[in-house]
């Protein structure tokens, strides 16, 4: 049963008995296991009739005790085992899930791990109960799981807005949505800009990651450098491992178009909107191949310098400072570097 089918039997109230949640993405786990403390149990009943343990702080024991305790004054309980990748002798759940009391329902919240399927464990979940599998999205499908994500609230996002979200939050899906939901609770939003986004956020109109990418794609050097003096004076709000990770993915993604042949499924490839796939496409001829590599070796060296790795002791801001200098006149260098070889 995949993550939209499960939170819609919750919602419809056609429970299973148990619900065991593994693998790498928390989101969804956390999303199932909501819904279901919304749904499952009444707020006047939850006291007698709902309990949350902690695996790495709870005994095996009394989780089964507890699951077979009746319910008083409902018709269900709910039993939620979060961290249960921290529970000593989780196998020993394995008989209750051959015969579990039918008026019990469990959830178990695995993260981060999933459950060898070769076990009697796994093999008894899954003739029998709802296991499902949380995978992490690949990075170039966030914008089109915040798409869907807005699209079960009836609102549309600009493809901007969806990339500033992205370049500011990452793929923390647990991160974006809490931001879209802080939108969304104003009823009277049905489309957000990247306006609302950046307000949202608190990021500036002028000087923002997206428009250092649009500066460095267009060589425009005075640009860069002074949205580079903006961030050296507001480090809280940019913080130099955002700066390093945007622009690596920057220069890598016009590296791919370099690489790639069939550029019918570029966008998807390189993973952008095609909205912004042109503004790509411009920005790689302005740069030789071998120019991008070098400006990749130098983000991954002023990464490791950043991280106190052969740095005398530069500020973070002078160090970006100095990569962004360095990846402006990289070709420059590279003809100088050529020409002392003859």
């Amino acid at each position: 049963m995949n993550y939209r089918n499960i939170l819609n039997s919750i919602t419809k109230k056609e429970f299973a008995q148990v619900y065991f949640l593994m693998g790498d993405e928390p989101y969804f786990i956390d999303s199932i296991t909501k819904t279901a403390i919304d749904t499952i149990i009444p707020d006047e009943h939850k006291t007698l009739n709902q309990a949350i343990f902690y695996g790495r702080d709870s005994d095996v024991n009394i989780i089964l005790n507890e699951l077979k305790q009746f319910p008083f004054g409902f018709q269900k309980r709910l039993i939620i085992i979060r961290e249960a990748q921290h529970l000593k002798n989780i196998e020993y759940l394995e008989n209750y899930f051959e015969k579990p009391q039918p008026s019990s329902i469990l959830i178990v919240c695995y993260k981060n791990k999933k459950l060898d399927k070769r076990k009697k464990i796994y093999k008894i979940l899954e003739s029998s109960h709802v296991i499902f599998n949380s995978q992490k999205i690949y990075d170039n499908k966030i914008a089109d799981w915040i798409k869907k994500y807005l699209e079960t609230k009836n609102i549309v996002i600009e493809p901007k807005a969806c990339n500033t979200i992205i370049e500011y939050i990452g793929n923390d899906l647990s991160k974006i949505s809490n931001e879209i939901n802080k939108i969304c609770s104003d009823s009277s939003v049905k489309k957000i800009t990247n306006d609302l986004i950046n307000d949202q956020i608190g990021i500036s109109k002028e000087f923002n990651l997206f428009e250092l990418q649009k500066s460095l794609g267009k060589k425009d050097k005075n640009k860069a450098l002074i949205i580079m003096n903006y961030f050296a004076a507001n480090p809280n709000k940019n913080p130099s491992v955002l700066i390093l990770s945007s622009i690596f993915n920057y220069y890598n993604k016009l590296l791919l178009i370099k690489q790639i042949k069939d550029k019918s499924t570029l966008a998807k490839k390189i993973g952008v909107n095609t909205y912004f796939l042109n503004d790509y496409i411009q920005a790689s001829k302005k740069y030789e191949f071998k120019e991008l590599l070098n400006i990749i070796n130098l983000i991954c060296e002023y990464d490791l310098r950043t991280k106190g790795i052969n740095n005398n002791k530069i500020s973070q801001s002078d160090l970006l400072k100095e990569l962004i200098t360095k990846i402006l006149y990289c070709n420059n260098i590279l003809i100088q570097n050529k020409e002392q070889t003859y």
